[in-house]
């Protein structure tokens, strides 16, 4: 399952973290944050070293005045290519990522569900929806088990169904699943035979 992360300012996550999240989602990565003129800039990659150099250097001159979206894709949906990475543009002021399985929308073999949510449901509704409680909780109920986070132009992170992930102990990082941890396998030793 993908992983999806926010972060708030001057809140870098580790390269230790980004290595573990790339070896469960490898179809892809991406991140958006605000530019020095506020506006939101979106970068994706295909490989992880792309990711990190990116990351790096943009963390290093926007981290400290703006929050990051964070996205580590596992491809379920669409074709494998870097127009299902996320983050996605809601409008100008708004883009999202996304953690799980939207079964409710129609299906297309290029789009992944993700972008397929975003064209027929996020940009049809009224620009100011995320401060509508209503609205959503009704979209939280759409999306089911899975997690949206969005990024605007005022700096603002907003986490639907925030309760599903969890943040770091400082309260600065908040991850969709434990993805970016790493893998604790523990086998059981057995004799004989079966």
């Amino acid at each position: 399952m993908c992983l999806l992360i926010a972060t708030k300012e001057n809140s870098r996550i580790s390269n230790k973290s980004i290595k573990n999240a790339w070896s469960r989602n490898d179809d892809g990565a991406g991140y958006a944050f605000l530019d020095e003129q506020r506006k939101i800039q979106i970068r994706k990659f295909l490989d992880l070293k792309s990711f990190k150099k990116g990351y790096t250097e943009d963390f290093k001159k926007y981290g400290s005045t703006s929050k990051f979206l964070i996205h580590f894709r596992y491809a379920t949906h669409g074709s494998n290519d870097e127009n299902n990475v996320h983050p996605f543009r809601v409008s100008d002021d708004l883009v999202f990522g996304h953690n799980g399985v939207i079964n409710a929308v129609r299906v297309d073999d290029k789009l992944s569900d993700t972008r397929v949510f975003n064209v027929d449901i996020l940009r049809k509704l009224d620009e100011n929806f995320l401060s509508n409680e209503g609205t959503r909780s009704l979209i939280g109920n759409y999306i089911g088990h899975s997690k949206l986070v969005f990024l605007d132009t005022k700096n603002e992170i907003n986490i639907i169904n925030e309760h599903l992930g969890h943040w770091n102990d400082k309260n600065t990082i908040w991850y969709s699943n434990d993805g970016y941890s790493t893998c604790k396998v523990q086998f059981k030793s057995t004799t004989g035979y079966g």
